[in-house]
């Protein structure tokens, strides 16, 4: 039968949960019913519904043509008929068969992943009971004449993705006229697969049976809104994840955490909110999975990695785009991590020193050697004061060859793993040389007192500062030094595989000059002396400080 118009209205005309073709396809609705011609040839009638929401999109279509024919004295084709007849009234004797085509290349190039539901709806107004035998819809799979097929000229059908319908209506005391629909999902996939679009079939699952007789209302009804149609629903996969993140990472794909948080911008091209599904592997085995919370289209899906799931070693992130029917996208992106939580060590050996001891003569150069962990990347160092850092080879050592200097020294080594855990820093101290003064420094300046600490070798039985004004000659015992409690230094020497003073306060207003107290302003000269039994006094190099007017 010739297709008629069918106005932006009614069954024919609605777009249900919006379907933007030109989403899917180079066919661009601008949000306008396409103009219908009458005849076979007619183009479907999709519509843009403007309150449609966003996700997955649906597209109504109205049929381009349809026909049955019937076996007995009239097998010809009924193009013009305002019905579609199926089954039969007469326990067989005349049987009908319904036949319609619709165009589906206003889908655009829709692949059959994206086809989520389509169905044909069509109005049922007549049948021979209530209870009636079911109605089977099948694939046509070859080409057939609207105009021209006879009973004895049928086209072949498929039986993959047939579908029924047992519901009757129009019969006396039946459910009054009303829509029925059949499951046309895994045809319109086929269509959209490649397979060739020959329409559809209607016929009895029971062919003797007159519970099996339904009158359909075809194209040629004499209410458009009531014409048969093919309903798709069409979702489009979300994109490929972009921006896949595991935090917290310091550097490169190593993660510091076993509760790490997951992240990716995931985006779909029919809009709405998203889901990011993320999967975390062991090799090939699923250790975790889990979804984000829908989020807006663009945004970035995030989950929590529950405490429990991972342990020290290399996995594999991967997560899908999911929009909210449940469609993934068609690959993950992947990310391979290494989980490190675990801080790194180091231990320090010397060639020429002992930790925490005197070395009277200055060696010509010495040999550090920092023995870190095996995943150690890095060491900073921090020398009486001045820091630096050094890499560390691939075994997570650093060998450091230098010149030392005369005195007390303090290195510090504090290591950092390749995944930027930072380990507890490590002491290494020693001294070399004569005595050395590291309290006070040159130039120090005060009104009052001044801080005091020198150290020598191992062995000394007691020790003393001297001071003298700056230019004169004889040194001077001083005598009010407080240990770091307040109470006054008796000369005690500390330490072990060194002598030390350790930190003293040198009251210089309190000390005798002349017939009076020494007061500033005035440039001294000061020193520290160990005494080893009856050898003579073992002194510091000396300092010059300045005792400020009060």
């Amino acid at each position: 039968m010739v297709r008629r118009d069918v106005p932006g209205s009614g069954r024919a005309g609605r777009l249900q949960r919006g379907m933007v073709l030109a989403a899917f396809g180079s066919l661009a609705l601008g949000g306008l019913q396409l103009g219908l011609a009458s005849g076979s040839s007619a183009e479907p009638a999709p519509v843009e519904d403007p309150a449609a929401s966003s996700g997955a999109r649906t597209v109504v279509l109205t049929a381009t043509g349809d026909t049955w024919v019937q076996s007995g004295l009239t097998p010809k084709s009924q193009p013009a008929s305002p019905e579609l007849r199926v089954g039969t009234k007469n326990s067989g004797v005349n049987q009908a068969k319904s036949y319609l085509r619709f165009d589906t290349t206003a889908l655009g190039d829709v692949q059959p992943s994206w086809v989520v539901d389509a169905k044909v709806g069509l109005s049922n107004f007549s049948a021979g009971s209530c209870s009636g035998n079911a109605i089977r819809m099948s694939q046509v799979t070859k080409a057939w004449s609207l105009t021209t097929m006879t009973w004895g000229t049928q086209p072949t059908v498929a039986t993959a993705g047939a579908s029924t319908n047992d519901k009757a209506r129009g019969f006396t005391g039946c459910v009054a006229e009303g829509v029925v629909d059949f499951d046309a999902t895994a045809i319109v996939k086929a269509w959209t697969g490649g397979a060739a679009n020959h329409g559809v079939q209607l016929a009895s699952v029971k062919p003797g049976a007159n519970g099996s007789y339904r009158l359909y209302r075809s194209l040629e009804n004499s209410d458009p809104a009531k014409a048969p149609t093919l309903t798709v629903t069409i979702s489009a996969p979300p994109a490929i994840p972009t921006g896949l993140a595991v935090t917290p990472n310091e550097y490169g794909n190593f993660v510091t955490s076993r509760t790490p948080t997951l992240s990716a911008v995931v985006s779909d091209p029919d809009g709405g909110e998203v889901k990011g599904h993320f999967e975390v592997l062991k090799g090939t085995t699923l250790v975790w999975s889990g979804s984000s919370a829908a989020v807006a289209s663009g945004e970035a899906a995030t989950v929590d990695v529950p405490a429990g799931t991972l342990d020290e070693g290399a996995y594999t992130v991967n997560v899908w785009g999911v929009d909210d029917i449940g469609i993934r996208s068609a690959f993950a992106a992947s990310k391979s991590i290494t989980v490190d939580t675990v801080v790194p060590t180091v231990t320090l050996t010397s060639a020429q020193f002992t930790d925490g001891a005197w070395t009277p003569t200055v060696p010509a150069s010495d040999t550090i050697t920092m023995d870190g962990s095996a995943d150690t990347g890095a060491f900073h160092l921090d020398y009486d004061g001045v820091t630096n850092s050094v890499g560390a080879n691939t075994s997570g050592d650093k060998v450091q060859t230098y010149t030392p200097a005369p005195g007390w020294h303090v290195l510090k080594v504090t290591p950092v793993d390749r995944a930027g855990n930072v380990g507890e820093p490590v002491t290494f101290s020693y001294g070399t040389g004569a005595p050395a003064l590291a309290k006070p420094t040159i130039w120090t300046a005060s009104s009052t007192s001044f801080p005091v600490e020198f150290s020598g070798p191992a062995g000394a039985t007691g020790a003393t500062l001297e001071w003298r004004v700056a230019g004169t000659t004889p040194w001077r015992t001083a005598a009010k030094l407080t240990t770091s409690d307040g109470t006054a230094w008796t000369g005690a020497v500390l330490g072990t595989g060194r002598s030390t003073t350790g930190v003293l306060t040198w009251n210089a207003t309190q000390e005798t000059y002349g017939t009076g107290k020494l007061t500033g302003p005035v440039l001294l000269e000061v020193r520290g002396c160990f005494q080893y039994g009856a050898s003579p006094a073992s002194c510091t190099g000396s300092t010059y400080v300045s005792l400020t007017k009060p």
